[in-house]
């Protein structure tokens, strides 16, 4: 067995005060990424060529699809994105059986 000694660290007021700061700094700098990031986000978004792709239809389908509401799109500048969780729950919608 390792020998395992336990020791006592000391640390002063200030130190533990800069040690905050900075975890505070990471804090927001991490918030601030995920926030404006959106393939860190919780949900990718993703292009009509990949919807096309995971769906097996041509883009010209997807671009009716939301024309006629079927699938939720987001315009970026003067391109379209899909929500990765909207396109699964499309085919979850349209499953057929169990």
């Amino acid at each position: 067995m390792d020998n395992i000694t336990n020791q006592l660290i000391i640390i002063k007021p200030d130190d533990l005060e800069e040690v905050k700061s900075e975890l505070r700094e990471i804090k927001a700098f991490l918030q601030d990424l995920f926030s404006t990031n959106p393939i860190l986000c919780k949900d990718e978004y993703i292009s009509c060529q990949e919807v096309s792709k995971m769906l097996n239809v041509t883009t010209r389908t997807i671009s009716d699809w939301t024309k006629k509401g079927v699938l939720k799109c987001h315009k970026v500048g003067r391109k379209l994105r899909f929500k990765r969780s909207d396109v699964i729950d499309l085919i979850e919608r349209n499953r057929i059986g169990n």
